[in-house]
């Protein structure tokens, strides 16, 4: 036998060359640079080996036998970047392997002719593009046939454990099977490679078994978990996966317990893009079934069933709930039966004004027709459906209260059965039953209440100013060619924005055409009581309309306070503008009738302007007109607009007024309206005459009145008679009548400039200006400048009477006497002289000076002499003063010297109380009363005799 000792070194050799002198070695295309010494017969073959190839470097010590029949090879080699598949001229077997492996391998003839034992320990291995840390494993080799025994490695962030089987690919590259079964802890889906075709989660995996086969055809891989993490949820222990790649078809599965799944994360990580709702963020917890394949929508089949609890989605809870959910071929099935609570309307539906909370229940099924629409789409197109059971309890739906509402029913697409709906709150009551089918073949047939005892927080929910309380009936018939809803509303103080009805009655009909709601049609009679908000009191309103989709038709009757007014014609609706066209319009009171002169009147009503046309109203031979244009924007002027007023006879025309002033004359006017209707310029003029004014009468009252820039310019001119007059010059701005808080400040601009002069002329001109006062004579002269505001005038000038008299009705006095001479110093007014006689011959005189400022009196200073004069002489009492009385200081701190007497004076108390409005008897606790014998005089004399003292 021969015995070999052999030193060799030397570089590159040729394995398939060294078949002759090495055994065994011609399968293998190396070329290594090697450093070897073989000592001992071939039976028993002692190799130091340490080799540098193309299948990397190998360190070690080798025992062979070459002897036929039992060649063995065993001895164990440290390896670095040892590659496999260049070992085998295999690429699927690519590999870099660190470690130490120790084998004994029986050498065989033929196809990878090596099988045996062997046992593996590296800190670092990577095998068809699979990676693995701190490596120990153990096992057999039969041919391509891998056993493992043992393994465990750390890999992917985790550790595992693994035993099981591999195969290797035959010389075609086909054949591979792993089929390995083990645990793992710590594992991150995200880190794997991209040759393993699962979802790339956020995951922290722990695996109490698991069984992975991989092949040509996939892989396959199940497991059940200890508790794990996936995207921030945690998977109970117990939970079982399972997951398939074959046939180039994901398919995957799973049982178990999950706390805070968020949907939402899911469909971003997946890219899923009807999970990617904002909405439904939220935390799903319970149990859960499920079995599906494919990973995009037009490829997805899903099956899931299982309960949740405590769970949130829709910014909502799910207390409990047990679902059953499929998507097949992109449509979704969904079944509920459970509650939920706090869910908002406004997060649901999408819109804002549907803002509340949402409490209730549903057992149903809910189908969605295409997965790949957005729900939009999906519902515009029909193609959502529910038929089932929902309720809502203690819920808010846009500040609208709802205490309970059920709806029993099946909807799908434009067809649906109302089997019950009821919905009941305090300002809400509804119920609903029937069939409906929007199909242009369908019929519908639904019945309807609703009754609302506060219709404010419906307008809340619709956007509309709505108010008061009100009940609809009614019935909702045809199809999608012609809908058709008619019923009858009752309204109790209904109202919308400033106009209210104490009672509304009405009548409807609407018919839209191809379910288009921009083609609407309809009528409406309706009938309603004490009208607020209009210009006018109204009593009673009756109403008929008739709209057929280009404009409204219209008849209507408004009375109040012994006036009416009809009308009657056809308002058209343009994109641009809108046309009334008057047909009828009459105003009437008593005798008394003004209606239009022509039945073509027309109102024009956008593009820019307001066009009145043949706007003339006639009574006998008095007419009033509008004619013209008048822009609404600021932008441009045009016009002008025309007003003329003809022949108007006064005391007819209070009657439509309703005043009570004794009007008398005839009235002719003029203006020409330019500018804009933001910012008008008016140029009018107009003349009274043969005019009185409670029994004043006056030749004339002529002039110009002019307006502009918000202020109204006078030239007025009353004539009397050919001695007497009164005029009004100089302008009254608009602001000047406004109130303001006290102290804000007023432009010069802003201010009244108002002069008024006069001849000596009758004072009768009083009686023109209050009822209180008759039989008004003397001889009044007026020269006075008004300035200032309404609340601070001032006056500058001076007013004189002589010769007055007049009486007083209500309180029984007539006075005769009066003489004065009044000065306006700005805020001071000087008294010089008063002096005023009653029936008796008693007279009464008064001097000093007051200031007044901002409607407030300031200092005075008066002095009050009387004698038994007649204040009260009628049947409310007999009251006479005798005075010798100086006032001065201010309200708040007034200081009186001097005497005031009354003598057998008499007061009906209850007759005062009456005319007041009060009542004499005390209706609510008094404060204490004054001492007994104490009496009205008593207490004027001792406040006189402490001013005095004073």
């Amino acid at each position: 036998t021969p015995v070999f000792k052999l030193v060799a070194k030397g570089a590159p050799w040729s394995f398939p060359e060294l078949e002759g002198v090495v055994p065994n070695v011609e399968p293998y295309d190396l070329h290594p640079h090697v450093d070897a010494r073989l000592e001992g017969p071939a039976s028993r073959l002692v190799m130091t080996i340490a080799a540098t190839s193309e299948a990397g470097n190998a360190n070690g010590v080798l025992t062979g036998d070459f002897t036929e029949p039992g060649r063995r090879l065993e001895g164990a080699l440290t390896l670095e970047r040892f590659d496999i598949g260049r070992l085998y001229s295999d690429p699927d077997l690519k590999s870099v392997i660190n470690g130490r492996a120790r084998f004994d391998l029986a050498l065989l003839r033929g196809d990878v002719p090596v099988a045996g034992a062997w046992r593996f320990e590296g800190p670092s291995v990577e095998l068809k593009g699979y990676r693995a840390t701190n490596v120990e494993a153990a096992g057999r080799i039969d041919r391509r046939l891998l056993t493992l025994t043992s393994g465990r490695a750390n890999a992917y962030g985790g550790f595992a454990t693994a035993a099981g089987t591999i195969r290797f690919a035959n010389d075609a590259g086909r054949g591979f099977v792993a089929d390995l079964r083990g645990r793992a802890t710590n594992l991150n889906l995200r880190t794997l490679p991209v040759t393993i075709p699962v979802p790339k989660l956020a995951s922290d995996i722990d695996a109490t078994a698991y069984h992975l086969r991989y092949d040509d055809g996939g892989i396959d891989l199940e497991a059940t978990l200890a508790a794990s993490v996936i995207e921030g949820a945690t998977y109970a222990a117990g939970t079982v996966g399972r997951f398939s790649s074959r046939g180039n078809v994901v398919r995957y599965g799973a049982e178990g317990r999950v706390a805070n799944l968020d949907l939402l994360r899911y469909g971003r990580v997946l890219e899923v893009a009807w999970l990617i709702d904002p909405r439904l963020e939220g935390r799903l917890n319970g149990t859960f079934a499920i079995e599906g394949r494919g990973d995009a929508i037009e490829t997805l089949a899903l099956a899931a069933r299982g309960t949740l609890t405590d769970s949130t989605i829709f910014g909502g809870e799910l207390p409990s709930l047990d679902y059953d959910a499929a998507i097949v071929e992109r449509r979704l099935t969904f079944s509920a039966n459970g509650r939920f609570r706090g869910f908002d309307g406004a997060v649901i539906a999408g819109y804002p004004q549907y803002a509340g909370l949402l409490n209730g229940s549903i057992n149903g099924r809910i189908e969605v027709a295409d997965l790949a629409q957005d729900l939009s789409v999906n519902l515009a197109n029909g193609g959502v459906s529910f038929d089932g059971l929902a309720s809502l309890d203690a819920s808010t739906v846009g500040g609208l209260r709802i205490d309970r509402a059920t709806f029993d029913g099946a909807l799908a697409g434009q067809a649906g059965r109302i089997r019950s709906f009821e919905i009941a709150g305090p300002d809400l009551s509804a119920t609903a039953t029937g069939a409906f089918d929007l199909s242009p073949e369908g019929q519908s047939n639904v019945t309807f209440e609703a009754s609302s005892a506060n219709l404010a927080s419906i307008g809340e929910l619709v956007s509309l100013p709505l108010t008061g309380a009100a009940a609809a009936t009614g019935t909702l018939t045809g199809n999608g060619t012609e809908l058709r809803a008619q019923g009858t509303l009752d309204g109790s103080g209904a109202g919308y924005g400033d106009y209210r009805a104490l009672d509304l009655d009405a009548t409807f009909t609407a018919v839209i055409p191809d379910l288009d709601y921009t083609r609407v049609t309809g009528s409406t009679v309706a009938k309603a009581t004490m009208i607020e908000g209009l210009p006018i009191a109204i009593t009673e309103a009756d109403l008929t309309a008739d709209y057929d989709g280009t404009g409204v038709t219209f008849k209507s009757t408004l009375s109040g306070n012994g006036r009416d007014l009809e009308t009657g014609g056809r308002a058209i609706l343009h994109p641009d503008h809108q046309e009334i066209h008057l047909s009828a319009l009459a105003v009437m009171a008593g005798d008394q009738r003004w209606s239009l002169q022509r039945g073509d009147a027309a109102i024009h009503y956008g593009r820019g302007d307001l066009i009145l046309k043949g706007v003339t109203l006639v009574s006998g031979a008095s007419s009033v007109s509008v004619d013209g244009t008048l822009p609404l924007d600021t932008a441009r002027a045009a016009g002008p607009l025309r007003v003329s007023v003809v022949n108007v006879d006064l005391a007819a025309l209070e009657t439509l007024l309703l005043t009570n002033y004794s009007l008398g004359g005839t009235l002719n006017a003029d203006a020409i309206v330019t500018g804009t209707l933001a910012d008008p310029f008016a140029d009018g003029t107009l003349r009274v005459t043969n005019g009185s004014v409670r029994g004043y009468a006056f030749e004339s009252l002529a002039g110009s009145v002019d307006y502009s820039k918000r202020a109204l310019e006078l030239d007025l001119r009353l004539q009397r008679n050919a001695a007497e007059f009164l005029t009004a010059t100089g302008t009254v701005p608009l602001s000047a009548l406004e109130r303001r808080t006290d102290g804000e400040h007023v432009e010069a601009a802003e201010e009244i400039d108002l002069r008024i002069e006069s001849s000596p002329m009758q004072l009768a001109l009083v009686q023109a200006f209050t009822p209180y006062v008759t039989n008004v004579q003397g001889l009044a002269d007026i020269n006075v400048t008004v300035k200032g505001t309404i609340d601070d005038p001032h006056l500058v000038g001076s007013l004189g009477v002589k010769g007055g008299a007049f009486e007083v009705p209500e309180l029984g006095t007539a006075y005769t006497g009066l003489d004065t001479q009044v000065v306006f110093a700005d805020d001071r007014v000087n008294v010089q002289t008063f002096s005023l006689t009653d029936g008796n011959g008693e007279r009464m005189r008064i001097g000093g000076s007051l200031s007044v400022h901002e409607g407030q009196l300031g200092a005075f200073q008066l002095v009050i002499e009387s004698q038994n004069f007649e204040v009260i002489d009628n049947r409310l009492g007999d009251v006479q003063i005798t005075s010798l009385l100086a006032v001065e200081g201010t309200l708040a701190a007034p200081k009186l010297v001097g005497n005031i007497e009354l003598e057998a004076a008499r007061v009906e108390v209850d007759r005062v109380f009456d005319l007041l409005g009060g009542n004499v008897y005390a209706l609510s606790p008094q404060g204490e009363l004054p001492p007994a014998g104490t009496t009205t005089l008593t207490r004027v004399d001792e406040a006189l005799e402490q001013s005095a003292q004073a």
